[in-house]
């Protein structure tokens, strides 16, 4: 919201190389002084307004995944997460997300695999 404020009173540069250094602090954030789920979640953000997504994709399987899954928000990794990783462009990340797939209890799996075949 407030992005979207600021760009609308022109006071955001919107250029691909602010988008990137931005992604780049967040990044350096996350990695090295705050660990936490909400770093993570503003991280990705970050890579996706950038236009990184094989890197927003790989730290939500890194990083966000399994914080969602302790907290129990399967509805949530099911909905909001997990269909833009099946949908990425890089093999490594599907083939990881499968693995991820293959490791949830078997009701979540069930849900899981019919919801890439939609895709």
């Amino acid at each position: 919201m407030l992005v979207d404020w600021m760009r609308g009173k022109g006071l955001v540069d919107d250029g691909q190389e602010q988008l990137n250094g931005v992604a780049d602090h967040h990044l350096y954030l996350h990695k090295n002084e705050r660990k936490t789920l909400l770093q993570a979640i503003t991280t990705h953000d970050a890579l996706r307004r950038a236009k990184r997504h094989d890197e927003a994709d790989r730290l939500t399987l890194a990083d966000i995944v399994e914080q969602m899954e302790l907290a129990g928000f399967y509805s949530t990794l099911l909905a909001e997460w997990l269909p833009r990783i099946f949908n990425s462009r890089c093999m490594k990340t599907k083939i990881d997300s499968a693995i991820v797939l293959t490791s949830e209890p078997i009701d979540l799996a069930t849900l899981l695999f019919e919801a890439i075949i939609k895709v």
